[in-house]
């Protein structure tokens, strides 16, 4: 039998870190990580919840948070980010994580190392997502020695096949199948959100920072100042009809996604004001009426330092990006 092998990369560097670092009662006195997609990184390569299959393990949403000390709604954000640049999928249904390139740094040692997956391979839940980590190690695991593959395909059973539904011509990566799920599916596409594998289950809030922000970005909306309106908006109504929100924005073709969201998520329309004068301290920002301008932090006290409906430097609590130092000042 033929070992293929490849010669180690001497321009390849790596180093091994011991799992239980993360529960190391010094390692956790430290500084926490911050929510951050890097941060999310690291811990699902090396994390407590991984095993002896590179990159597969079962875990929750909820889990994996509070194993970080972050909120959920942080850890969608940044498992979101993850997730958008295809390095990491889940199924949160099924509670399992599939890091696809996680082989390429774990390759096991011998034959042997591979047997040993069994009992592990047994207790992942049998998914879509599964099925994708099988045909994915087998491939890996054939490319580098017929010794490794004769050996998983040996010791890890494979899934059994997806149980027959409906007949679809386009597959939805949702873990819902109704109609909004479906139409959500189509908009990722069309606001240029790579197409996830039909066997991931996002979540609402993950759609939301998915779609989301590519969508405020479009429209003129600086990164930073899109997620913190995005995150304001699901604190206050909800992840779902925030998603849902969205995806009727994107339909219609929102001019303004902005406004469009915030009257569609149902904020009661201000009260008729007396006509504007000039003297009016919203009118002197640049917005048009006084709930427009309170409704991104532009207030009474620090409308001097607004100019059309910027401010000319950062003001605290106030999500709208300045204007560039020495514009409209």
């Amino acid at each position: 039998m033929t070992d293929r092998s490849p010669s180690p990369d001497k321009r390849a560097r790596y180093r091994k870190i011991e799992v239980r670092m993360w529960s190391d009662e010094k390692f956790r006195e430290l500084s926490p990580l911050p929510p951050c997609g890097q941060g999310l990184w690291l811990f699902l390569l090396t994390g407590p919840q991984t095993g002896p299959i590179p990159g597969l393990f079962r875990t929750g949403r909820a889990a994996l948070a509070d194993e970080l000390n972050w909120t959920v709604e942080a850890f969608d954000e940044a498992f979101a980010e993850a997730f958008r640049l295809g390095l990491v999928k889940a199924d949160w249904k099924a509670k399992v994580v599939w890091i696809p390139n996680a082989i390429k740094c774990n390759r096991p040692e011998s034959a042997n190392v591979i047997k040993s997956w069994r009992n592990e391979w047994d207790l992942i839940p049998e998914c879509d997502l599964k099925r994708e980590a099988f045909d994915h190690l087998k491939a890996s695991l054939g490319a580098a020695s017929e010794a490794y593959e004769k050996a998983f395909v040996e010791t890890c059973r494979k899934p059994s096949p997806k149980p027959s539904v409906k007949p679809s011509s386009k597959a939805s990566p949702f873990s819902s199948d109704n109609q909004e799920q479906e139409q959500l599916y189509s908009v990722a596409k069309a606001t240029g959100v790579p197409p996830p594998d039909s066997s991931v289950g996002m979540t609402a809030q993950e759609a939301v920072w998915a779609l989301g922000v590519p969508l405020l970005t479009a429209a003129g909306q600086a990164e930073k100042s899109a997620r913190q309106l995005l995150g304001k908006w699901v604190k206050g109504y909800g992840a779902e009809a925030v998603q849902a929100t969205i995806v009727r924005c994107a339909q219609q073709q929102a001019v303004e996604p902005v406004s469009w969201i915030i009257a569609a998520l149902g904020v009661p329309s201000p009260r008729p004001q007396a006509p504007l004068v000039n003297g009016e301290w919203w009118v002197r920002a640049g917005f048009d009426g006084r709930w427009d301008a309170e409704n991104v932090g532009c207030t009474e006290a620090n409308a001097h330092l607004w100019r059309e409906c910027r401010p000319t430097r950062a003001i605290q609590g106030v999500y709208v990006e300045p204007w560039p130092e020495g514009e409209h000042v």
